[in-house]
């Protein structure tokens, strides 16, 4: 049984519990708990641990508080049916005052003492543990299988008392008022004779008898309770540890970039996680388009100021009396930066588009061939400049990519192999289908002869507004925006891509393949 405690220590413990568990505010005079850094696991699993134990400890009062008086009406009820049996039994004996001979005694004695060799449950029982006495129709014993009360007027005890007047009669006696383990159980029934109540029989039940039977079923329900006490906690663990983990995981993808893992983790059985890993997945993706913006205007402020700067200052000059051959040069000037800004916006405009979270892709079935003819057509006029020999040597000629995409990124490599390449020199594109231990691939190749890329520059060529000079432009610089958008356009179509130098320096190499899954060849 629970110890008696006053209301106002359960509030004080309920109190102390609460604010190690979940943080409840503190009172001032109560002493700080050094447990602030205690795991949601620790919390959680110690929270439903109590739990366990208080409503352990409770059913186990409840359960015993109505086991000892539910096996007790049990055997009450089997003494009553005993008690009526009896009196049937020993209802001639009474009328004709053979209770009182020594055979009547022998043979009762005789029933009480007979070997019983039982086994019920847990507990074997030898002999029958049961006693009774008799008496008249006015109370009086006449006969006590103990011999002890015979004569003793028992009209007033509440078995005799009841039965004698129709009624059932049972009473429990202990013959120590202090201890439980001597109380008897007492159930009377009346002995009839022509329709007459000439008597009461009381059978006589020890408390003893019932303890083991008690004792026993009390520790197989503490057992079973311990049982399953310890399969909860077992399972709260495991569910508290399951929502530690997933917890780590969200706080992993909530990390900056360098320390972050790079996938939104998701959980099947857990919306709320969810929804809060989605919650700052798009709140990094506002925060990087911020940065992003902050980044751009920074650039785009600089990179225009040059141009601009050239533009105004041929203007002012252009005002002035000059010769024709310098105001040709110097609108010419203009001329160039002019265009130069156009390219830079309109590759600013291109990567923005590009670098937006959620681009669909409308993948369509593009002739590989025919798209390669319109971009170098497009480039005839340089070209022609610069003496090139075009080379395609196709494996592959249709594919299914984005084609507006597509022929952004195609025509930035073959812008960068005209800037680049030497006079009379060769660019050629050629295409195959491959497959290898990650996949099927098509595998498409854009390469010029000329000058090679520096080793300081191969790592950031994809670099966002790097760029290195053109050979034969006294130094001119692009925007440093093109293979940005080939990263970024290769990205979206699910591929990998890289740049390299040719063999005996000569020239670059830039290698795209593009899974089949995303892009599909038909030969």
């Amino acid at each position: 049984m629970l110890p008696a405690v006053s209301v106002q220590g359960l509030r004080r413990f309920f109190r102390r519990l609460g604010q190690w568990l979940i943080g409840l505010p503190k009172r001032r005079w109560w002493p700080r708990w050094p447990d602030q850094g205690l795991t949601i696991f620790v919390r959680i699993w110690a929270a439903f641990a109590v739990l366990m134990i208080i409503g352990g400890i409770g059913m186990v009062n409840a359960l015993q508080t109505q086991l000892r008086p539910s096996a007790k009406e049990v055997v009450e009820d089997t003494l009553a049916d005993n008690a009526q049996l009896v009196a049937n039994l020993i209802a001639n004996d009474v009328a004709s005052g053979r209770v009182k001979s020594a055979a009547f005694d022998r043979r009762i004695q005789e029933w009480l003492t007979q070997p019983l060799p039982a086994r019920i449950g847990p507990v074997h029982k030898l002999t029958i543990s049961q006693q009774l006495y008799i008496t008249n129709a006015k109370g009086i014993v006449i006969y006590d299988s103990q011999h002890q009360a015979e004569g003793q007027d028992y009209s007033r005890w509440r078995d005799v008392y009841l039965t004698l007047r129709g009624r059932y009669g049972a009473r429990a006696t202990r013959v120590n008022p202090a201890d439980e383990s001597t109380s008897s159980m007492y159930v009377a029934a009346p002995i009839r004779y022509q329709d007459k109540i000439i008597g009461v029989v009381t059978l006589i039940k020890p408390g003893r008898s019932l303890q083991a039977f008690i004792t026993q079923a009390e520790r197989a329900l503490f057992k079973q309770v311990l049982q399953i006490g310890l399969a909860a906690l077992i399972v709260a663990a495991a569910v508290a540890l399951w929502l530690r983990n997933a917890i780590e995981q969200v706080r992993r993808f909530a990390l900056p970039e360098g320390d972050r893992q790079t996938r939104r983790p998701r959980f099947r059985t857990a919306r709320e996680l969810n929804e809060l890993g989605k919650s700052i997945e798009e709140m990094r993706q506002r925060l990087a388009g911020k940065a992003y913006v902050e980044q751009t205007m920074q650039t785009l402020t600089h990179e225009l100021k040059s141009p601009l700067t050239a533009i105004t200052a041929s203007a002012e000059l252009l005002q002035d009396e000059l010769p024709a051959e310098d105001r040709e040069h110097f609108a010419s000037s203009i001329s160039a930066q002019a265009a130069r800004l156009t390219h830079l916006v309109e590759q600013m405009l291109l990567l923005s588009r590009a670098e937006q979270h959620f681009v669909t892709l409308e993948q369509v079935t593009v002739n590989l061939g025919q798209l390669i003819n319109e971009l170098i057509d497009q480039r005839q006029a340089l070209g022609r400049q610069k003496q090139v020999m075009w080379t395609c040597r196709l494996a592959v000629y249709e594919i299914i990519v984005d084609r507006f995409w597509f022929a952004q990124l195609l025509g930035n490599l073959l812008d960068n192999a005209l800037d680049f390449m030497q006079v009379a020199g060769e660019i050629a594109i050629t295409s195959e289908q491959f497959a290898d231990s990650e996949g099927a691939w098509v595998v498409i190749m854009v390469s010029n002869t000329g000058e090679t890329i520096p080793d300081y520059a191969l790592a950031r060529v994809a670099e966002a507004y790097f760029s290195l000079p053109r050979p034969h432009t006294e130094g001119r610089r692009s925007s440093g925006l093109g293979l940005t958008l080939v990263d970024r356009i290769v990205q979206l179509h699910q591929g990998q891509w890289r740049i390299e130098n040719r063999p005996e320096n000569d020239g670059v190499i830039v290698t795209i393949r593009l899974p089949i899954t995303a892009a599909i060849t038909a030969l």
